[in-house]
C-alpha cells in the first residue's frame, strides 16, 4: 500500500516543479508604474525596509514611514518588478516567490487608504 502512495506523491511533485518552471509571467510591465488595489493581507517589518502582502503582490517600502496595518484597503502606486528576472549568486529568489504564490513585487512610491 506504501508503493503507490509514494508514486503518486511523487507524481505530485513532478508536476508541480513542471508547473513552477515553466509558468512565464507577463513581462511587459516590468520596471513600469502601476497601480493596484487591495487589502493588506501581511506585514512584516525587517532592518532595511519593510514587507506588506496585498493580494498576490509583495509590495517593498524602504522609507519605513507608511505605516500601514493589516486589513486596510489601500490603493498602491509604484514600480512593477518581474519575478523572473530576479536572480542573486546562486538563489532565484523570484522561483521561490512564485512558488509561494507571489505574482510580482512592487516598489512603493505613493499610497492612499480606501477602508
Amino acid at each position: 500500500m506504501r508503493r503507490p502512495l509514494l508514486s503518486v506523491f511523487i507524481f505530485a511533485i513532478c508536476i508541480s516543479f513542471i508547473y513552477t518552471n515553466s509558468k512565464s509571467l507577463d513581462k511587459s510591465y516590468n520596471n513600469n508604474t502601476v497601480e493596484i488595489i487591495g487589502t493588506v493581507l501581511y506585514k512584516k517589518e525587517k532592518q532595511k525596509y519593510d514587507e506588506y502582502k496585498i493580494d498576490k503582490f509583495l509590495i517593498i517600502d524602504y522609507t519605513k514611514n507608511k505605516k500601514l496595518s493589516v486589513g486596510t484597503e489601500i490603493k498602491v502606486l509604484g514600480k512593477f518588478k518581474s519575478l523572473d528576472d530576479m536572480n542573486y549568486e546562486d538563489f532565484d529568489y523570484g522561483k521561490y516567490l512564485k512558488s509561494t504564490g507571489y505574482e510580482g513585487l512592487i516598489y512603493i512610491d505613493k499610497y492612499e487608504i480606501i477602508g
